[in-house]
């Protein structure tokens, strides 16, 4: 500690943990935790600052985790670009949810919320912006299926039937990717999402 009272430890756990630390009564001895390791039977104990660390994050990796589903960030985003999505449509959205959700019997979850949010600000219902989406929506005219494309790409129509239950980062993991796709849509399509929508 120097004179200004600012402490650096260095505590061993799994891995090395650093911590800068102004108060004065974190000191290098550790402290029980009052747990146990359940194979060993071991008290675990730690440094004062490191419980006083994840007694007050709580809150914190929360917002986290809620913000890290149905995140808006994109990869190739300009890293400015990625802190003011964050901070608007992801801790702020985080923020509002739980004002929100406070004091109400029956609570939203957060994909209801957003939902609720993008119709409020759009004025339209969440369903009829599905519908006109130029890329799902049925048409009329006949259209032509091609099953020999030039590359492998992946299917419009499995994608969103797989965003209904997962994020946009799992959902592209999990498409399949085909060569086939609905000419006149000029969509990658597999048989059957193409017969889905335009049968």
């Amino acid at each position: 500690m120097n004179k200004n009272g600012v402490r650096i430890i260095k505590w061993f756990d799994k891995r090395p943990v650093y911590m800068i630390s102004t108060s004065r009564r974190h000191n290098a001895t550790i402290i029980d935790t009052g747990k146990r390791r359940k194979v060993t039977e071991e008290v675990i104990r730690k440094p004062e600052c490191i419980l006083t660390y994840n007694e007050n994050k709580k809150g914190i990796d929360y917002s986290d985790q809620m913000s890290s589903y149905y995140t808006p960030l994109k990869r190739g985003l300009k890293w400015f670009r990625k802190v003011m999505m964050e901070l608007l449509f992801g801790t702020a959205l985080v923020n509002s949810w739980v004002v929100f959700n406070w004091k109400k019997a029956n609570k939203l979850s957060k994909k209801n919320f957003c939902e609720s949010v993008i119709e409020g600000l759009t004025n339209k219902p969440m369903l009829a912006t599905v519908s006109a989406n130029p890329r799902i929506a049925k048409l009329t005219k006949n259209h032509i299926y091609e099953k020999n494309g030039d590359k492998r790409r992946k299917c419009v129509g499995c994608y969103i039937n797989l965003r209904t239950t997962m994020d946009s980062r799992e959902a592209n993991k999990k498409v399949k990717k085909i060569k086939s796709h609905c000419v006149d849509c000029n969509q990658p399509m597999c048989l059957k999402c193409f017969y889905d929508r335009h049968v």
